[in-house]
């Protein structure tokens, strides 16, 4: 529709292992008729039972951006072997 913005990202376990191991993502973002308002967003591909919490936070807050960053973020994560896994402070 309209309305409608459909992206897909292929995720990639970091470091590069061999053989690759990935994971697709997709977001289906719906926004409000004629406007830039973030109505809704569907997330596929994230077994993450937070990922729910996630996208409606940033929905509320009309952020596209954000809500993209955080998801392809934590889809990292959780492809990522523990051992590799970086934390920031």
């Amino acid at each position: 529709t309209e309305n409608e913005l459909r992206l897909t990202y292929n995720i990639e376990a970091l470091p590069v292992t061999k053989p690759r191991k990935s994971r697709q993502i997709s977001f289906n973002l719906i926004f409000v008729p004629n406007t830039q308002q973030l109505a809704g967003a569907r997330v596929e591909g994230m077994e993450d039972a937070d990922c729910e919490a996630l996208t409606s936070a940033y929905v509320h807050a009309n952020d596209v951006a954000g809500l993209i960053w955080v998801v392809v973020h934590r889809a990292r994560q959780l492809s990522t072997p523990a051992q590799h896994v970086m934390t920031t402070r």
